[in-house]
């Protein structure tokens, strides 16, 4: 199962996965590159980044890949958690459980069992 393998990693490497946004929204420590040079594949698209920052980069190479992963391995789990706050809420909120879709398909009509 992908989620077991996230929730015992230390650090993990992303190429426009949306398991590695979910990741991060659970404040794992996550290397995130983009596939492909263009503005529509960067990192948080369709906001407007800067090209590189401690987790991820928009060019794939052996240098930023040692960059970055030299980043996570040295910052605490604390210090990475402050460090990635904001940037987290601009691209995936982790709503734990889902009760806030859950709430919504209530709200249209959804039966309550096939919600649990």
């Amino acid at each position: 199962n992908s989620y077991k393998i996230l929730n015992k990693a230390n650090i993990l490497i992303n190429i426009d996965s949306t398991l590695g946004y979910e990741a991060l929204a659970k404040f794992k420590k996550v290397i995130f590159f983009n596939r492909i040079n263009s503005p529509e594949f960067t990192f948080g698209w369709p906001n407007l980044f800067k090209k590189e920052d401690i987790f991820y980069s928009n060019k794939i190479t052996y240098e930023s890949f040692v960059k970055i992963y030299n980043n996570l391995n040295k910052i605490s789990s604390r210090d990475w958690k402050k460090k990635i706050k904001t940037k987290i809420k601009e691209v995936i909120i982790y709503n734990k459980n889902n009760t806030i879709l859950k709430k919504n398909l209530l709200k249209l009509g959804f039966d309550k069992k096939i919600l649990n």
